[in-house]
């Protein structure tokens, strides 16, 4: 793991192999380490970079206004890379898409996975399912915010009568 420092703050990144660029930007509920399995595979062909998001894994989240797509320009021109693939899953492809649309000469092409789109609004049966899976959670109270986002992101509606028939 490297730090580098990127527009006021300190953020975290594995690299690996040569050639052209591809960054790896992870899930809301993970981190660079995400892409462990991934990496050795696409570094045999390419200059590979896992980034650490501002305020996950290893990265810090100084109390300062910024956005993602930003910072992914500051590591690239940090790093001297012109261009570069994106890769993305959940919030990751979201960080991709708006990196892409404010800097399209820097993005290469784009690979996403469950991407959201910024500026989307949750419909209000997902609301509903947010209320039911999280609830009132303290954002301080970090234990139990990551059991809700559990129940969220990676459980889902399975419970008793919510899952597809076949499911049950």
């Amino acid at each position: 793991m490297t730090k580098i420092d990127i527009n006021g703050a300190q953020l975290a990144y594995d690299e690996s192999g040569t050639g052209t660029a591809v960054v790896l930007l992870h899930a809301g509920i993970a981190d660079r380490r995400m892409w462990r399995g991934q990496i050795p595979a696409l570094a045999q062909r390419h200059r590979v970079i896992a980034l650490d998001l501002r305020g996950y894994g290893d990265s810090e989240l100084p109390p300062a206004p910024f956005a993602h797509h930003d910072d992914v320009i500051g590591l690239l021109d940090a790093l001297g890379i012109e261009q570069a693939a994106l890769v993305g899953c959940s919030f990751g492809g979201r960080v991709a898409v708006d990196t892409a649309l404010a800097h399209p000469e820097r993005v290469s092409a784009l690979a996403l996975f469950g991407a959201p789109v910024s500026g989307n609004e949750w419909s209000e049966e997902t609301e509903q399912l947010w209320d039911e899976l999280v609830g009132d959670v303290d954002p301080e109270d970090f234990a139990a915010t990551a059991a809700g986002e559990v129940r969220f992101w990676v459980v889902g509606p399975r419970t008793a009568g919510r899952s597809p028939p076949s499911r049950r």
